[in-house]
């Protein structure tokens, strides 16, 4: 595979697989009224980030570096990710979704 296409894909694919995960695990905190659901959800965007990283950096070469700054660019958009993902997974059980379970 072409290290553009690496680079092009794997963030969007990240970002929606996270959004997926979300979605999917604050609905189910939300059916269930347990908010530890929903914390999950950041170990998954944690994985998938990790992995997407792993993707590129395998087609990348191996000088890693940001020549444009751009918001789908891999070295940007998925250490965001998997920071956003770190704070959902430590923090996202005390969010209020109803009774604690």
């Amino acid at each position: 595979m072409k290290r553009r296409t690496a680079e092009y894909l794997a963030p969007r694919l990240a970002l929606w697989a996270c959004l997926l995960a979300l979605f999917l695990h604050g609905w189910w905190a939300i059916t269930t009224s347990c908010s530890l659901h929903f914390a999950r959800s950041g170990a998954a965007i944690v994985l998938v980030s990790a992995l997407a990283f792993g993707w590129t950096a395998w087609h990348e070469a191996p000088k890693m570096l940001v020549n444009r700054l751009a918001f789908f660019h891999p070295l940007c958009m998925l250490p965001a990710l998997a920071l956003l993902g770190t704070l959902i997974w430590g923090y996202g059980d005390l969010v209020p979704f109803g009774k604690s379970c």
